[in-house]
């Protein structure tokens, strides 16, 4: 197979995330983001590389080439408005770049191994390099922090092409605007040659063993981390990590020397962790184990955010079925879609009604402000309202807003209603 520069990222991320997502072929995120980022870049292209004025041109143009080049469903009207803003600051910050830099530079490796016609194919795209400053930027158009070696694997195959030593790189993070900076030294680039050799060589090996032993979820590892949050295969991993088979589990283990303790200590903490490689993710023994040691939090915070993402693919499944069927009963319990009640106050209302409440009724206002069902229950009983009493009394002051929210709730319980304050 062909490798390129973010499959290997992905492949270091969570072995399993790659299995599905490059060598399955399926979807891993939500087709809305992965679009953006390249209708986004595609446009800067556009207006640097060919000379097109208008952004919105540039964003017309490039939906309707990647729809017929790649299929990619249209973005919704936000998602072109954010699209916009993002092309405006990269076209911005390009004006300060030098007449003969490389845009989108496509860079290809037939063989990775120079001197091995049979080693594979390594491509990757380099948004710029500016020549005068030897400069590789790079644009960002998530929400996430990248990882450096990305440009120092772009240095490296600019050297290896063209000769080329880059000295600088820059992510240009276009939601926000912010910049990072930082050196590429010799160091960096062959330190960027040596990993991508050795990943792809790992990715090779794996593969291979696939014709051997058909257990993805053994080959390919899951290594749960802030991705899961999401991953559509994080409900997946449940199954994979829960099975005899999944031996091993790829952990983000810090080296001694990263650690801020003593050597002993930082040795300990790093074996204790380490150790679920070997024998598998153990919730109850994390648990146990978690006492003062930040690898195994680590563990267990990632594992967290894995079972969260897939709670919230189950929930969502289910809310399609309920409004599909209406209400599951499950003993005491029902999955349903509630109504709830909130309410608003501006500044002023606030005001005015604290003054009712300790005026009129004689009671501390500050003892029911927080307007949670709670208090407003208490100040209900306080003064021996009805529901009917309650709802005319908050009226006075604020907006009542319906609107239906899916929970599980125990059979008969009352609606829960919400406060919403606005100042």
């Amino acid at each position: 197979m062909d490798h390129r520069q973010t499959y290997l990222n992905t492949y270091e991320e969570c072995k399993y995330l790659f299995y599905k997502q490059v060598v399955a072929g399926e979807e891993s995120c939500s087709a809305e983001a992965r679009d953006l980022g390249s209708v986004v870049h595609e446009a800067i292209r556009r207006m640097l590389a060919d000379g097109e004025n208008m952004v919105e041109a540039a964003i017309a143009y490039s939906i309707q080439k990647l729809k017929e080049t790649e299929g990619i469903i249209p973005i919704c009207d936000e998602s072109v408005r954010i699209a916009k803003w993002m092309v405006r600051k990269a076209v911005e910050k390009a004006r300060t770049f030098g007449s003969d830099s490389l845009i989108e530079e496509y860079i290809e490796f037939e063989h990775i191994e120079e001197n091995d016609l049979f080693s594979p194919l390594f491509h990757s795209q380099i948004d710029i390099f500016d020549k005068n400053t030897g400069t590789i930027y790079d644009w960002k158009t998530g929400r996430l922090r990248a990882k450096k070696r990305q440009l120092y694997v772009y240095a490296y195959m600019l050297k290896r092409k063209y000769g080329i030593i880059a000295k600088k790189g820059v992510f240009v993070y276009l939601r926000n605007g912010t910049i990072e900076e930082f050196d590429i030294t010799p160091e960096d680039i062959a330190e960027a040659e040596k990993w991508v050799k050795e990943t792809i060589k790992d990715i090779e090996n794996k593969i291979e063993n696939l014709l051997f032993d058909r257990n993805v979820g053994k080959t390919f590892l899951p290594t749960p981390n802030t991705r899961c949050k999401t991953c559509l295969f994080s409900i997946e991993c449940t199954n994979v990590l829960s099975t005899s088979d999944a031996l091993q589990l790829e952990t983000f283990v810090k080296s001694p020397d990263e650690i801020e303790d003593s050597e002993d200590i930082a040795k300990e903490n790093s074996d204790r962790a380490s150790s679920y490689k070997t024998e598998g993710l153990d919730i109850e023994r994390l648990i146990k184990d978690i006492d003062e040691d930040p690898e195994i939090a680590r563990l267990l915070g990632a594992e967290i955010i894995r079972q969260e993402s897939a709670l919230k693919l189950m929930k969502s499944a289910l809310k399609k079925f309920v409004e599909a069927n209406g209400a599951l009963q499950i003993d005491s319990k029902a999955f349903d879609i509630y109504q709830t009640i909130s309410w608003s106050f501006d500044t002023d209302s606030k005001r005015n009604m604290a003054t009712e409440i300790l005026t009129t009724f004689g009671l501390n206002p500050w003892k029911y402000f927080d307007l949670s069902s709670t208090s407003k229950k208490a100040l209900q009983k306080d003064k021996n309202m009805t529901d009917a009493d309650l709802d005319d009394f908050l009226k006075k002051f604020g907006k009542q807003k319906n609107s239906k929210r899916f929970d599980c709730r125990t059979i008969n319980e009352p609606m829960n209603d919400e406060a919403t304050e606005t100042t």
